[in-house]
């Protein structure tokens, strides 16, 4: 279990979905920022507008050499995406709804 209250999110932009068809999606951050990109969830359900997504700063980067305009998130154990990952891998992403936190890691392939 993890204890969210210890989590450290300094690694990751605290992001507002905001969706713009099925896949394009805006996130926007507190400075009213906005990253489009192209998502898709496998093994869950689109989060739903004005729910947050945590994700890496430097998937927000054109300029990083790991940026990809279309990211693909899914199950933490899927066979699609890198092992033995933590929290601050650039990889794992946390969706805060509501009632609960998922985190999903992003697919390759």
């Amino acid at each position: 279990m993890i204890n969210y209250a210890n989590l450290d999110l300094s690694c990751k932009q605290k992001l507002l979905v905001d969706w713009q068809d099925e896949f394009v999606c805006n996130l926007v951050d507190e400075n009213h920022n906005t990253y489009s990109f192209n998502l898709e969830f496998l093994d869950i359900e689109n989060p739903r507008d004005y729910e947050y997504i945590y994700i890496d700063n430097n998937l927000l980067n054109p300029n990083y050499g790991g940026y990809c305009y279309s990211l693909v998130f899914g199950d933490l154990e899927s066979i699609y995406g890198r092992d033995n990952l933590s929290f601050n891998s650039e990889d794992v992403i946390m969706l805060e709804t509501d009632d609960k936190h998922i985190f999903l890691k992003r697919l390759y392939g």
